[in-house]
Parts: C-alpha cells; sequence; structure tokens
C-alpha cells in the first residue's frame, strides 16, 4: 500500500473538516487496533487527544494537499509496508475514530 506523506491535509468521506496527517500505521491503546492514519485537525493542529483522530486509507474522501516526499519517504514507505504488527488487530474502515494517545508501530532512526 502506498501511504500518504505525513503533512498531507485531507477530509473523511461524510467529513467536513480537513485534518493533517501527523502519523502512519498507528496502534490505538488499549484497544491494540492498528490504523492506516493519525490525524489532527487543520489548521488548528494538535490541540489535545480529545482532537485525535484515527482512520484508514478507504476513509479519505478528497485530499487538498499532499505532504513533503523525499528519499526518507521513499524508506518510509518501504518500512511501512514491510513491518509487522503481531498481534495487533486492523480497524475497519468506516470506524474512524477519535481517540487517545496512538503509539508507534515502530520508528525508521535508532533512539
Amino acid at each position: 500500500m502506498k501511504y500518504y506523506p505525513i503533512g498531507t491535509v485531507v477530509i473523511l468521506k461524510g467529513g467536513d473538516r480537513p485534518l493533517m496527517i501527523y502519523g502512519r500505521k498507528q496502534i490505538q491503546q488499549p484497544a491494540n487496533l492498528i490504523w492506516d492514519y493519525v490525524a489532527c485537525l487543520y489548521p488548528e493542529g494538535n490541540i489535545s487527544d480529545q482532537y485525535t483522530f484515527f482512520f484508514q486509507q478507504e476513509e479519505i474522501g478528497k485530499v487538498l494537499y499532499v505532504g513533503y516526499w523525499s528519499p526518507y519517504e521513499e524508506k518510509m514507505q518501504r518500512l511501512l509496508n514491510e513491518s509487522s504488527t503481531g498481534n495487533v488487530k486492523t480497524q475497519n474502515a468506516g470506524a474512524g475514530y477519535a481517540s487517545q494517545q496512538p503509539n508507534p508501530v515502530f520508528t525508521m532512526y535508532p533512539r
């Protein structure tokens, strides 16, 4: 799957507010669900956990702006598609969720 880069601004199907993607392949705790994207309101940005939106690629209705694409993004695309989710459940599309703190599945840089 080709993921939209960080900074991409979208409107979800049936939605009326732009959202900016700031994470991909996110695990939502404590439900242990995996989502394609996590986003915040645009242009407000990350206000609080109450305004965090998890959703799947198929829920995107319109792309308003595509984020920055670089050689680092090329590498990240490979990592996103190679990573394993282990015993994490994938959430079905149509169940977009505003929720608690997301936890990234992995990072491409050493800590």
